[in-house]
């Protein structure tokens, strides 16, 4: 289950079937904040430059986001 269904899912039963939109806009605000501690550790984190299409440095750009959000993670 992804985070929003955590969120929207018990809301959109709450209101009733047909109504899932409504539960999604509903706990949106429980999302933002769920989410909010780890959108600051992805904003603050320093990216390596990119390079070209398929390169390496590419990958470890993506080591760099891994890394800072399993930080975060453990350090909860």
């Amino acid at each position: 289950m992804t985070g929003v269904q955590t969120c929207a899912l018990p809301i959109s039963k709450k209101l009733g079937p047909g109504r899932y939109s409504e539960g999604v806009r509903a706990a949106e605000p429980e999302y933002r904040a769920g989410f909010a501690p780890y959108h600051a550790v992805i904003a603050n984190t320093t990216l390596p430059p990119r390079g070209p299409k398929g390169s390496p440095e590419n990958i470890d750009r993506v080591r760099a986001i891994a890394e800072a959000l399993h930080d975060q993670k453990i350090n909860k």
